[in-house]
């Protein structure tokens, strides 16, 4: 691995711990269309120090890993996103461009 590279990850990993971070949980049934809305909206939009976890409510697996995920729960029986900023949560939204807009609203 090259000088550059290395230092390249350094850098990121910095930023990430002592920057702000940013998660975003998506929940939604396996199957469900909609979620791809979410997922490209999150591509499109280049926010550092993000993590987005994508939640099937029928996949227990996550669970055993990450027990808090239980919390999360489907809102109007559609995919839902919560945007939260060093793990505090705003509103769930069930719609895509509501979830960009609080996740760059929260990077100020």
């Amino acid at each position: 691995m090259s000088i550059e590279l290395i230092f390249t990850f350094i850098l990121t990993a910095l930023d990430f711990a002592i920057g702000l971070s940013f998660e975003i949980i998506i929940v939604a049934n396996k199957g469900d269309s909609s979620v791809k809305a979410f997922l490209e909206k999150l591509e499109e939009q280049h926010v550092p120090n993000k993590v987005a976890i994508l939640k099937y409510l029928e996949d227990d697996s996550l669970l055993e890993k990450i027990e808090i995920l239980k919390d999360y729960k489907l809102v109007t029986n559609k995919v839902t996103a919560y945007v939260c900023k060093d793990f505090v949560c705003k509103q769930p939204t069930n719609d895509p461009e509501t979830m960009i807009k609080e996740l760059i609203s929260n990077e100020d």
